[in-house]
């Protein structure tokens, strides 16, 4: 039933003053479950852990006269990738660390009382450090409490890696997601 899940976790923590904020993401993603033999009945399992801090501001909008939030931000990633080729013909190891600039925008719509529609899209690495790493996210959010939101959509990534030596891979990674908000603030609303 589980062959071919994916597992991974991310966690986001943003401190806003007014219209600005600073925040910090961690994302992390197992790639082991979609190990295949692509030569000599080899298989290739590869783990993704990325940190990101950075800055942005927010802006309140109007859209199709629903209130909305729009956010911009950017900041740097620190990556590690993690990939192990392993078989009869050849066992190998190795590891990576590298940092990149990442930008990306967040809309935030009210679309009821307690419902709201979060897309998100942000990229990283431009090809500086010869890597690029794209992913959007819609989310269907329902405040519970003041403080308390759940949340479920899904989240689409491709990373696009290629290491000192010379070996180039592509990561992609997509599926439902879930998510719990809890918001620490005297300005709760």
């Amino acid at each position: 039933l589980f062959k071919d899940v994916q597992t991974g976790g991310m966690g986001y923590a943003r401190w806003q003053k007014h219209d600005h904020f600073v925040y910090l993401e961690g994302i992390f993603i197992d790639f082991s479950a979609n190990s295949f033999a692509p030569f000599f009945g080899q298989s290739v399992e590869s783990s993704l852990r990325f940190g990101e801090f950075g800055a942005g501001i927010e802006r309140g909008i109007k859209l199709m006269s629903r209130d909305a939030r729009l956010s911009a931000y950017g900041g740097v990633r620190y990556t590690r990738l993690k990939a192990r080729v392993a078989g009869d013909f050849l066992n190998a190891e190795s590891v990576d660390r590298w940092i990149d600039p990442a930008l990306g925008i967040l809309l935030e719509v009210a679309v009821a009382d307690r419902f709201s529609i979060i897309t998100k899209i942000d990229a990283a690495g431009f090809g500086i450090s010869k890597n690029h790493y794209y992913s959007a996210l819609g989310v269907l959010e329902y405040r519970v409490t003041k403080r308390v939101t759940l949340a479920g959509g899904y989240r689409w990534a491709s990373a696009h890696y290629a290491s000192a030596d010379g070996l180039g891979f592509v990561l992609d990674g997509r599926g439902p997601m879930a998510g719990l908000r809890y918001v620490i603030s005297a300005y709760a609303e």
